[in-house]
């Protein structure tokens, strides 16, 4: 799949690169730059990796990519935990997670529904997790660990501890 410094007919996300002035002066390039005009259409949002099956996807050509997937969701991970405003962390870092939770959907089935299981279904579907789909796992692990740092929720408090404990012993 070709990969274009600047989004080509779509932009997939916020600040996304649109256009590139090039001019002779600062004051030409700033002149340049306010005159560039781009206009959005709104796609829905689709923020939940079981309602996603049968929407647009964001790449086309490429919806069931796993590779794909847990790459980009260990990229906007790492970035979104190191060389961003904490704002900044928080958008990488959510779309890092829909990547993880897409990329480990798509290779493990029950992984589908580890948002409404409970700490000891969420820990018999982690050992049943195959050692073929470990890389997807650990693109899941890295991008909701990194998604619990940039928004500060606490990986002790009640509600995450138990599963971040699973999560990264297995």
């Amino acid at each position: 799949m070709p990969q274009f410094p600047l989004a080509a007919e779509r932009v997939r996300y916020p600040g996304e690169a649109v256009a590139v002035v090039v001019a002779e002066t600062l004051a030409a390039a700033r002149d340049a730059a306010e005159a560039v005009a781009v206009e959005y259409s709104v796609l829905p949002a689709v923020t939940d990796v079981r309602k996603a099956e049968g929407s647009e996807p964001i790449w086309p050509g490429t919806p069931d990519n796993i590779a794909l997937l847990s790459g980009g969701a260990q990229l906007f991970a790492f970035y979104g935990s190191n060389f961003v405003t904490p704002e900044r962390a928080v958008t990488l870092t959510t779309k890092a997670r829909r990547y993880g939770d897409r990329a480990i959907c798509l290779a493990h089935a029950p992984a589908c529904h580890w948002a409404d299981a409970d700490y000891t279904q969420f820990v018999a579907e982690l050992e049943a997790v195959d050692k073929k789909d470990i890389g997807p796992l650990y693109s899941y692990a890295v991008a909701w660990l990194a998604q619990l740092d940039a928004t500060r929720l606490p990986v002790g408090s009640p509600t995450t501890a138990p599963s971040a404990s699973g999560l990264s012993t297995r």
